[in-house]
């Protein structure tokens, strides 16, 4: 009998969704793969109560769960309070994952053998009824403190006031391996455990580059969402095109901040040139994606650009500045020759790295050592 995996992610068809995704194809002759979205078991801080008042809320509650399980057919959610008084959870009257071999059905199961939380916060932003023999979680911006809600509302913590060591012990101790995004987070976390690798997969990867158009203006790509101040949409990429635009040359900043799946390997089509101001992402997906499109990036010395780009070889690193990121466009789009060699190099480069056989055969070895 096959072993099992429930992945847990926040929504569907977002960027932890499809990352699982692209490893469920490759583990499904081994594995059973689930996964559930955590959005429906986000908790909620209340006012403090009573042991007394807790306790008769929660037998209630513990009522009206039992009946709403022999009465309906529904999924229905009834609300508890954990006994700290500091937060609210749900709890369903059926407790339903997905598996990846057909999606278009869910199925009641509570116990696995691997549970894999793809965000270290998931543990105090929600709390879930699913249990792993053995639990695994995933750090995906090197950043420190790390991207994710600063307050823990279970245990009234400041999350972002402790220092790396003190957030191993309070968050990361306890789960039997840690999937880390890039090697800054491995050399960041190697000296707490030894329980670690490196974890990353891109959905459809053979589909991205597969059809280039030429574009009439030198083209500027960008995708992620604009209104988060670590991407630097607004702070860098902007302000640097316009200074561009300013000296006469003509380019154009394509952006997506929110398209399907299908739209984003179709929008590298005629990019030539990925710009990234990010200065805590682990990857981000886009450098990826671009890379595999033949897209050369100006980037940041952070995640994956630090493992795959040599400077002036295959692109170009920048200090998180706008008149650094304004001069590397114009250095390109003045000499395309050197784009051109970049471009050539930069899928064989990244794909020498990280090309998702070589990702998933790391996760088959933490498996099977977790076994």
């Amino acid at each position: 009998m096959k072993k099992t995996i429930l992945f847990e992610v926040d929504f569907k068809d977002w960027a932890f969704y499809f990352m699982v995704k692209s490893w469920s194809l490759k583990l499904a002759d081994e594995y059973d793969c689930y996964y559930v979205c955590n959005e429906a078991y986000r908790i909620k801080e209340v006012k403090k109560r009573g042991s007394v008042q807790i306790f008769l809320w929660n037998l209630l509650a513990a009522i009206r769960l039992f009946s709403l399980k022999i009465f309906s057919c529904d999924k229905r959610k009834v609300q508890f309070i954990h006994p700290s008084g500091n937060y609210s959870f749900p709890r369903y009257t059926k407790n339903l994952v997905v598996p990846f071999e057909d999606e278009s059905r869910e199925i009641e199961k509570v116990n696995f053998d691997f549970l894999v939380s793809m965000a270290y916060f998931f543990q105090y932003s929600s709390d879930i009824p699913f249990k792993g023999t053995k639990n695994l979680v995933g750090i995906f911006n090197d950043c420190f403190p790390h991207l994710g809600p600063a307050y823990d509302i279970k245990t009234k913590t400041d999350v972002n006031a402790l220092s790396r060591g003190e957030f191993f012990e309070r968050y990361l101790k306890h789960y039997d391996f840690l999937l880390l995004a890039n090697d800054n987070l491995i050399n960041a976390y190697k000296e707490y455990t030894h329980n670690l690798e490196f974890a990353l997969g891109i959905y459809k990867e053979e589909c991205f580059g597969v059809k280039k158009i030429k574009s009439e203006i030198f083209t500027l790509g960008w995708t992620g969402n604009p209104h988060r101040p670590v991407k630097g949409f607004f702070e860098v990429i902007e302000p640097a095109v316009e200074k561009v635009l300013a000296t006469g040359r003509q380019v154009r900043l394509k952006t997506s901040f929110n398209a399907s799946y299908e739209e984003m390997i179709e929008f590298y089509n005629d990019v030539d040139l990925a710009v990234i101001a990010s200065s805590g992402d682990g990857a981000p997906t886009m450098f990826c994606e671009a890379c595999l499109s033949h897209i050369p990036s100006v980037s940041t010395f952070i995640g994956l650009p630090s493992m795959v780009i040599q400077d002036g070889v295959n692109g170009i690193f920048i200090n998180r500045d706008i008149d650094e990121m304004a001069n590397a466009i114009i250095y390109l789009y003045d000499n395309r020759d050197v784009l051109e060699a970049f471009s050539k190099r930069i899928k064989h480069d990244y794909c020498e790295i990280m090309i998702n056989e070589k990702n998933i055969a790391k996760i088959r070895n933490v498996l099977k050592k977790l076994s």
